[in-house]
């Protein structure tokens, strides 16, 4: 249908949620009190409640550099760089179209008032942007 959005991702369940928490459970400092990983639950709520494999992502770069838990405050910032990682692919690195770019060049008719139209050559959006990578825009 014109103009119908995509489903939206279902939301996280809060075992999700857990389970992300207690890969920091290796780690000295972990709270192994219910609140303090509540805590951890909570700040990954906040980061994203749809996105498992971004959170799980965020996750593993903690894990590969941490040597003691973090707190909160240090998930979302390092969750808030791994979102804006200017080196990270704006598409799919596996794309046969982009490569990774994620802007595919096209050929567009322009027409400007009082111009004759003419073709111009412009960078559109690759479809791999909106599917196996999510929308980066």
């Amino acid at each position: 249908m014109p103009g119908s959005q995509p489903n939206p991702k279902p939301k996280l369940h809060d075992s999700d949620f857990r389970e992300l928490v207690m890969r920091f459970s290796g780690l000295p400092g972990f709270p192994f009190e219910e609140s303090g990983r509540n805590e951890l639950a909570r700040v990954l709520r906040r980061i994203t409640q749809t996105d498992f494999q971004f959170l799980d992502q965020v996750i593993t770069t903690i894990m590969d550099k941490a040597k003691v838990c973090p707190t909160p405050a240090e998930v979302l910032e390092i969750a808030g760089e791994k979102r804006y990682d200017p080196n990270q692919p704006i598409g799919d690195p596996d794309c046969p179209q982009c490569h990774g770019v994620g802007f595919v060049g096209s050929t567009q008719l322009v027409a400007i008032g009082g111009l004759a139209p003419y073709e111009a050559d412009v960078a559109v959006r690759c479809q791999c942007r909106d599917e196996a990578t999510g929308d980066r825009s």
